[in-house]
């Protein structure tokens, strides 16, 4: 995960920025740079060597980071120094989308994006910039602070619903949307995993005279009546149990 190597990137940024002519200027700005030194160190090593966070510890992560990463840009003496700061938003931005999900990650881009503009606007307003001479600062920070992560975003969504198709696929019968020889038996073996005494029951169901059927109707009407059956199954099967197409004219539960 890229979680870990923020919070030393940014410990490492600090340090480096307390000697540079660009860092921050006065007591307070070096006062808050230093907390966020200090806490970055101390949550980079919990990250390396602790337990995997909980769902609501990522996310109380990616607010300090945000917060962390807005407080070492504001310090900073000069307008592109502070846009220079704001790519590391996008490392926490690939965490968030890829562990926390998209609505963790619109918010977070959101604020990254709220930083660049607040930067900029300050800049022009006390600092007499002009906005077409921070274009090469601003939008580089702009691509990787929101652009990355929320493509980053998207092509991850799409991969896992991709592999999910497959993973249904390989499992689920095409014509009656049934679970699959295969789908049957890896649902028999989930049931058998469970914790305690597990009954498991199977019953069996063949079309008598099918090939019959399908001499005489042809191919067409032997799937209708697959599907048909299968139909029947599906609405009476409670949500507990498995109903399965395990050969040309078999059906079982």
């Amino acid at each position: 995960s890229p979680a870990p190597l923020a919070p030393i990137g940014l410990a490492g940024l600090g340090v480096t920025m307390q000697f540079h002519p660009d860092g921050p200027a006065g007591a307070v700005a070096r006062a808050g740079q230093g907390v966020v030194l200090v806490s970055a160190v101390v949550i980079g090593v919990r990250w390396w060597r602790g337990p995997w966070p909980t769902f609501g510890q990522s996310v109380a992560f990616v607010v300090w980071a945000d917060l962390a990463c807005a407080v070492v840009a504001i310090t900073m003496a000069t307008p592109a120094a502070r846009l220079l700061v704001t790519p590391y938003v996008g490392l926490i931005g690939i965490f968030a989308g890829f562990i926390l999900g998209t609505q963790v990650l619109r918010v977070h881009c959101a604020f990254g994006a709220l930083l660049i503009a607040g930067i900029v606007a300050g800049a022009v307003v006390l600092d007499g910039q002009r906005v077409f001479d921070l274009y090469l600062y601003f939008m580089p920070a702009l691509t990787w602070a929101v652009g990355v992560p929320l493509i980053g975003s998207i092509l991850i969504e799409l991969g896992r619903r991709a592999s999910l198709r497959n993973a249904r696929s390989a499992q689920y019968d095409s014509l009656t949307r049934l679970r699959n020889r295969r789908g049957m038996y890896s649902a028999v073996a989930s049931a058998l995993g469970q914790r305690g005494t597990t009954t498991v029951a199977v019953v069996v169901c063949d079309i008598d005279r099918f090939k019959k059927l399908n001499d005489d109707g042809g191919h067409a009407t032997g799937e209708a009546a697959l599907g048909a059956l299968a139909d029947v199954f599906g609405g009476i099967a409670p949500d507990d149990e498995s109903t399965a197409r395990i050969g040309g004219a078999e059906l079982s539960t």
